[in-house]
Order: structure tokens, then sequence, then C-alpha cells
């Protein structure tokens, strides 16, 4: 089950959702005659289509799980690495793959794990979370992949990714919620296009082999991440730590 609190994934990214759709007014926006929203300008993937790696200077993969009913615990996954196949003229169509180093795990323990936990096999709580088999088992299972098996478009710049996530060695289909979050047809740096996501959704991490305990039976994952598509000439862009 998660460490003490956790539950990952994956994954997920992730992450793709939407393109073209029409944005809804903000809140106390003026509406049109009789009342009817005004109209908006559509909301559209501008951006080639092509293949699209993640940035991992611009990503961030965490979870949370109820901690004993009291309060939320969050962590963070430090290693992930994802590549979308865009298609913005058909979004459907488009698919992702997320892979997960299980044990990159950072909760930002403040105590001393050892001498709090004396007969632990582990000289940190990230390690042990990370590494044991009743928690994300990256001894023996050290990545953690979500790959999408369908993508649907909803509206609004949102949409919905199912995907096969392969957790402690056990698959099972995961829905995540997308939302758009922005483009740019090239990036400042690395004169490529850029596109960004975010992602969310809920895993039962008990259908995962955990164990019950005093932490919830599901887990909450966020994800938002920056995506670098071709580069000119049709060759794949390779994010680099460079990229600020």
């Amino acid at each position: 089950m998660l460490p003490k609190r956790l539950y990952v994934m994956s994954m997920c990214p992730l992450l793709l959702a939407i393109s073209g759709c029409n944005g809804s007014p903000p809140s106390g926006e003026s509406s049109g005659a009789g009342g009817t929203p005004a109209a908006t300008a559509p909301v559209a993937l501008t951006v080639p289509a092509g293949e699209y790696k993640l940035d991992p200077t611009h990503a961030i993969l965490q979870w949370s799980i109820s901690h004993m009913g009291v309060s939320n615990y969050h962590a963070r996954i430090k290693t992930l690495d994802a590549t979308l196949n865009l298609d913005p003229a058909n979004i459907e169509k488009s698919t992702i793959k997320l892979v997960v180093k299980a044990d990159s795990v950072d909760t930002g323990y403040a105590a001393d794990y050892k001498k709090t936990h004396p007969n632990t096999g582990f000289d940190t709580w990230d390690a042990e979370l990370g590494r044991s088999d009743k928690f994300l088992d990256g001894a023996k299972n050290p990545e953690i992949t979500f790959v999408s098996t369908k993508v649907e478009k909803i509206g609004d710049g949102t949409g919905k990714v199912t995907g096969d996530l392969t957790f402690r060695g056990i698959t099972k289909p995961v829905t995540l919620d997308v939302k758009f979050i922005g483009q740019q047809a090239r990036h400042f740096m690395l004169g490529v296009p850029v596109v960004g996501f975010e992602a969310e959704g809920t895993i039962v991490r008990v259908d995962f082999g955990m164990m019950r305990d005093a932490l919830g039976p599901t887990a909450k994952i966020y994800f938002n991440g920056e995506f670098l598509g071709p580069k000119p000439g049709g060759a794949a862009s390779v994010p680099t730590p460079a990229s600020q």
C-alpha cells in the first residue's frame, strides 16, 4: 500500500486531452443579448503533429493519500519520462506513454528516519517507500508505466485519457481528467513547438496489492508538464536540462 501515505502514478500521466474547443467565459463575464453567453474565440491546438517528449525540468507528478483520516499526505516522483504522439487535427488519435522510476520518491521527510525506525532495512523513509514490497516495490518492479488506450475530447479545453497502468507488477485501466494549459509554435530557447497539459485522477491502490490499513484505499495523482515537439525537418525533439 502506499508508503505511509502514498500512491502514485502514474502517471500519469497523463496527459493529453484536447484540442479545438470553445472556451467558456470567465465567471462574471458579460453575456450576449437575452442572457446568452457571449461568443468566445475557439481554443485550438495549432502546434504541428508529431512526437513530443516531456521536458523533465518543467514537469511534476505527485500524489496524495488520506493518512489516518486526519490529513492528506503528499509526495512527488522525481524521475519520469513521457512520449506524446500528438495529432492536433484528430485529438482522439493521439497517444501517450509515461514511465516513472518507482524509487525516485521525494517526501521531504524531516525526521531522522534511522533513529525513529531502528529496525528498518533502509536509510531513509523515501528509500523504504520507493523500494519496499510493502509500498512502491521499486526493488522488484523498478518502473511504473501508463500507456494510453483511449483519448476523448470533452470540450472547453478538457478531455479524458484512459490507459493501462502497470504498478507493482499489476496492470489495470485508469482514467485521467486532462486539461490543456497552453502552447507555443516556437520555444523561445529551443526553437521547437511546445505544448502543456495537466492531468489528475484517482487510483485504487489496494487493487494493486497494497495493504489495507490506516491509509485510505485510494490515492489522488496530479501531473503537469511541458512537451517539446519535433525539430525543424521532422527530427524528434530531445529535452535537455538546459531548457529553462
